[in-house]
C-alpha cells in the first residue's frame, strides 16, 4: 500500500458517524487487529496524510456495552462526573472515537470545571487528528488542576492508580508538541513528566519521549542525558515496548532481537512502537530514506490509534514535504 504524499487540507475528522479509543496512556500494545473488513467499518478520522481512518473491529462484548452507554447517553440521563469517565473509556474500548468525544462532551457540559473529562478528550482528540482540539483542552485542564489546587489528584485505570491527572495532561501536551514537530515544546513536557512519574515504567516512557525530543532537536548531550535516567537493572515491565526502546537506545539491547524490521506484515502494536523508535533514531541521524521505509511499515499495519502510527504520520508527512491544517 502506497500513500499519499499531500496531505489533506482540512485533516479534520469525518463526523458522519461517532466513536473514541483504548487509552493505552504508553501504548503497551495495540488494539488486536479489525474483526470487521475495513470496508464495512465507518471512517473515524482523517490521518494528517489524508488517509481515511477506519473504525477497528472490536469484541461483541465491548460493542454491545459500547451501545448500551450509548442509549443511556441519548435518553438525557444525568450523569456525575466519575459516570461520564467511566462511560467515555466503555466507548473508547469499542474503538468508537468520535462517540467518545460526543459522551464526554456531554459530560462537560454538566460539569464544566471537569479537568478529568477535558484530559480524557484531548487524548480522544489527538487520536483523531485533531490537534488543536487537544491542546485547547489540555490547556484548560491544566489551568482548572491549578486553580483546583489539584495536582496530586491521580487517575486511576483498571482500578489501580496511575499516576497523577497533571502528569497526564503534560505527557500529551508533549504528545501535542511532538506531533507538531515542536521538540523543543515537547521536551518541556516530558521533563515535567519525569518529575512526576509515579513507577519505572512511567518513568520510562517519560524519558522514551523526552530522549527524542531533545534527539530530534539536536540535543545529542541532553538527550543522552535522559538516557542516563534509567539503569541498565531498572524493575520494570521488560515486556513494555518503551523499556526495549530505552534499552535499544541504551545499547543493552540490539534492534534485531527485539524487532525484525523485514517482516513488517506480522507486527504486533508492540513492534509498531519499537520499529518507530528506530526510525526517529535514524531521522535525526540523517537516515532520512531508510527512516521513510520503516515509517511506511508502521502505517501499513492496523494500529492507526497508538502513539507510534500518530507520530510516524507526522513525521512522514515533515519528510515527504507535506504540512498538514486542521
Amino acid at each position: 500500500m502506497k500513500f499519499s504524499h499531500i496531505v489533506s487540507t482540512t485533516a479534520a475528522v469525518l463526523v458522519a458517524s461517532c466513536a473514541a479509543p483504548v487509552d493505552t496512556h504508553e501504548a503497551k500494545d495495540g488494539p488486536s487487529p479489525e474483526s470487521v473488513a475495513p470496508h464495512a467499518m465507518p471512517v473515524e478520522a482523517t490521518s494528517f496524510l489524508g488517509e481515511p481512518l477506519m473504525r477497528r473491529g472490536t469484541s461483541e462484548e465491548k460493542e454491545a456495552r459500547a451501545l448500551q452507554v450509548l442509549e443511556k447517553l441519548d435518553g438525557g440521563a444525568v450523569l456525575s462526573e466519575e459516570e461520564f469517565l467511566e462511560l467515555g473509556a466503555d466507548i473508547a474500548a469499542a474503538g468508537r472515537y468520535q462517540d467518545a468525544i460526543t459522551a464526554y462532551s456531554k459530560g462537560i457540559e454538566l460539569h464544566p470545571g471537569s479537568y478529568k473529562l477535558r484530559r480524557h478528550r484531548a487524548h480522544r482528540f489527538i487520536t483523531t487528528r485533531q490537534l488543536e482540539k487537544a491542546r485547547h483542552d489540555l490547556e484548560n485542564a491544566s489551568e482548572l488542576i491549578s486553580a483546583q489546587a489539584a495536582e496530586e489528584v491521580l487517575e486511576f485505570k483498571g482500578g489501580e492508580p496511575h499516576g497523577t491527572y497533571s502528569h497526564w495532561v503534560n505527557y500529551h501536551l508533549g504528545i501535542y508538541h511532538y506531533l507538531n514537530q515542536d521538540f523543543d515544546a515537547a521536551a518541556r513536557e516530558f521533563e515535567s513528566c519525569v518529575e512526576t512519574a509515579a513507577d519505572n515504567d512511567m518513568l520510562i516512557g517519560s524519558v522514551d519521549w523526552l530522549y527524542n525530543a531533545h534527539l530530534r532537536n539536536g540535543d545529542i548531550e541532553k538527550a543522552q542525558a535522559a538516557l542516563e535516567l534509567i539503569s541498565g537493572s531498572i524493575q520494570a515491565d521488560e515486556s513494555y515496548p518503551y523499556y526495549k526502546r530505552v534499552m535499544i537506545y541504551k545499547g543493552t539491547l540490539s534492534a534485531e532481537e527485539v524487532v525484525d524490521l523485514d517482516k513488517s506484515d506480522t507486527w504486533s502494536g508492540r513492534d509498531a512502537t519499537v520499529a518507530y523508535g528506530l526510525a526517529s533514531g535514524m531521522i535525526a541521524s540523517g537516515k532520512t530514506d531508510a527512516a521513510k521505509e520503516v515509517l511506511e511499515d508502521v502505517l501499513q499495519t492496523p494500529y492507526w490509534p497508538i502513539w507510534a502510527y500518530v507520530t510516524a504520520e507526522s513525521d512522514y508527512a515533515a519528510l515527504t514535504g507535506g504540512a498538514y491544517q486542521q
